[in-house]
């Protein structure tokens, strides 16, 4: 029996050096060294790189494999790269730092006034998964913050334009989540005026994003809401109203079936009789 312990001490003790690189090793580490500059100079990092830049990305992506693995020795190695990410300024390794700090992933130690700290830092930078985090800390009133939703509105549009949030499909659930979150505002008019097509172009980009997310009742109900609603058909009348005097700026002198015509054009229903 002693003899089975000592042996998986041993295979511990070997798995430990090949990923950290003590007593020469660190095999594991620069087997992913190597697959992130490849990465990298492939091409495939490009959306990320031209995002945020170069600094601290290797470092990022390396953590990110680490991240695959199980084992409190890669725990470490995960969090030893974000590190170095973050202080390297890269915001997307400033914005896992700070989800280590907030969560305790990777059994990191909690500490709130840090990880606030490096979200705040990686959401200022424009990292649309930090603007998302803190627009959710606006509307809810967290971390300190005074509830604001037109506040809150604004940075969910802004994490939007990332396209590190809106292209990379690792992304995916805090696009997502994005989305829902604007129709949702959209529908109560908290934060922005209340608009049902706007509430069902959210829900729509949801659909795209991940088929099924969104109940098809709620997609027919927002539709038929889209079509009777005062609102959305005064917005729609002032609109070709808008249009048919841009138009008219240029027009002087027409004959009756020009003016149908014209009308027409723009939306009206207009005839001779």
């Amino acid at each position: 029996m002693s003899g089975r312990n000592t042996k998986k001490n041993k295979n511990r003790k070997k798995t430990t050096e090949s990923a950290t690189g003590e007593g020469g090793g660190g095999a594991v580490e620069r087997k992913f060294l190597r697959l992130v500059k490849r990465e990298i100079e492939s091409g495939r990092e490009d959306v990320t790189k031209n995002t945020y830049g170069e600094a601290g990305l290797e470092e990022y992506l390396v953590a990110s494999q680490f991240v695959n693995l199980k084992g409190d020795i890669y725990d470490e190695c995960a969090r030893k790269y974000y590190y170095k990410s973050s202080e390297m300024g890269n915001p997307i390794g400033q914005f896992s730092m700070a989800v280590l700090y907030l969560q305790g992933t990777l059994s990191h130690p909690i500490n709130n006034i840090l990880g606030v700290e490096l979200m705040l830092k990686s959401s200022k930078a424009g990292c649309g998964l930090a603007l998302f985090s803190e627009g959710m800390w606006v509307l809810e009133g967290k971390y300190g913050k005074q509830k604001d939703p037109v506040k809150a509105n604004k940075m969910f549009h802004k994490a939007l334009k990332d396209p590190v949030l809106s292209q990379l499909k690792q992304n995916k659930s805090p696009h997502v989540g994005c989305l829902i979150s604007l129709a949702h505002m959209r529908l109560s008019g908290l934060g922005c005026s209340k608009s049902y097509s706007a509430a069902l172009k959210h829900f729509k980009a949801v659909e795209e994003i991940e088929p099924g997310k969104i109940n098809v009742m709620v997609i027919k109900r927002l539709e038929f809401l889209e079509a009777v609603s005062g609102v959305e058909l005064q917005r729609e009348a002032d609109f070709r109203n808008r249009r048919l005097k841009e138009m008219l700026k240029s027009i002087q002198f027409q004959s009756l079936g020009d003016w149908i015509l014209l009308y027409q054009h723009c939306g009206f229903e207009l005839s001779v009789e």
